[in-house]
């Protein structure tokens, strides 16, 4: 079934039980205990997923697909250890992306490990101070998480984090993975080159990478946008520059509203959004 049939209706099981996507994005709920300017949900109120819900989408997927818990601060869901048994439970790989802030009380990063497997990816823009954001990528490895991602939105005025990155993947060995992308709602957002560019310029590796996972024009047989290339830049570690404002229809990446059951591909999700 082609992803472009299902954009923004309702969904019913049948529907549900031919996802197209190879990566699910599910809000768990809207509470955030940050303000981060170039959020694209902070006016993104919905209530907070239910088990029973979680467990009928989990169990209506038609094979194990990679489920990204995002929000609002996923962390914050009370039922978050819950949710992973079940996904678990239902073979389901697991990302969970966080702005850092619950991850500096180690005991709660003990409770995620136990409830594993699953990757962590870190905002490391998000609107808290440095010391907060390093302190969590350090009770991550001190509590034994052996891959994390570390993620920044370019915004022109931030490229130093480009290097901070750069040293926090040479200091800390489980950092596998590094994500790079523009604001999605904004005009006079970087493009893709000033993106690449200003990246290149601190990991020079980009230009001569390891391997070529994804170049942008096509996927497993589908045509790409273009704006989206995955990089084995060395042998430990895979880099994704991604032009957000120009990759509403990938086919890649899904989303599913945990209110009506809608499905749509995740930017042309978000990009609706204010």
């Amino acid at each position: 079934m082609c992803f472009i049939m299902i954009y923004n209706k309702k969904m019913k099981e049948p529907e549900i039980k031919e996802n197209p996507f190879h990566q699910i994005y599910i809000d768990l709920t809207s509470t955030c205990n940050l303000n981060c300017p170039w959020c694209c949900n902070r006016q993104h109120v919905i209530p907070d997923i239910s088990l029973n819900r979680f467990e009928e989408i989990c169990k209506t997927l038609p094979e194990r697909t990679e489920m990204r818990f995002a929000g609002g601060e996923p962390a914050l869901h009370p039922k978050l250890l819950d949710l992973m048994d079940i996904a678990k439970g239902y073979g389901h790989f697991l990302t969970l992306i966080t702005n850092t802030v619950e991850f500096n009380d180690i005991e709660f990063c003990k409770k995620v490990k136990t409830h594993g497997p699953v990757v962590v990816s870190l905002s490391m823009d998000s609107l808290t101070s440095d010391s907060t954001k390093l302190n969590a990528l350090e009770n991550l490895v001190d509590t034994g998480f052996h891959r994390l991602v570390l993620t920044a939105t370019l915004t022109g005025e931030n490229t130093d984090i480009i290097q901070w990155l750069r040293e926090l993947y040479e200091y800390y060995k489980p950092v596998k993975y590094i994500h790079f992308r523009n604001i999605i709602n904004e005009d006079n957002a970087l493009t893709f080159s000033e993106m690449v560019d200003q990246v290149a310029e601190i990991f020079p590796e980009w230009e001569n990478p390891h391997r070529i996972v994804r170049d942008g024009k096509e996927h497993n047989g589908k045509k790409c946008c273009g704006y989206c290339q995955l990089r084995q830049i060395t042998p430990d570690l895979r880099m994704l520059i991604l032009d957000a404002r120009r990759a509403s229809n990938c086919h890649l990446r899904g989303y599913i509203n945990n209110k009506d059951m809608t499905v749509n591909t995740f930017f042309n999700e978000i990009r609706g959004r204010s």
